[in-house]
């Protein structure tokens, strides 16, 4: 489940993973609620759907 920055908060990260959904939030640089050590943040998913975001967002700016 791809979300933005917005969307880094404790709650809607431990939501997901407590259902078995990957959430691919664009994570904050400091106050971060994905975890560490990154299991996400290095999932091969996780790189290609910040990738696809940026390209959608560049169409929009």
């Amino acid at each position: 489940m791809a979300s933005d920055r917005g969307y880094d908060t404790a709650d809607f990260v431990g939501a997901r993973t407590a259902l078995g959904i990957a959430p691919h939030v664009a994570a904050k640089t400091q106050g971060s609620a994905v975890p560490e050590p990154q299991p996400i943040k290095t999932a091969e998913g996780y790189a290609v759907s910040l990738r696809r975001r940026k390209m959608i967002e560049e169409a929009f700016g």
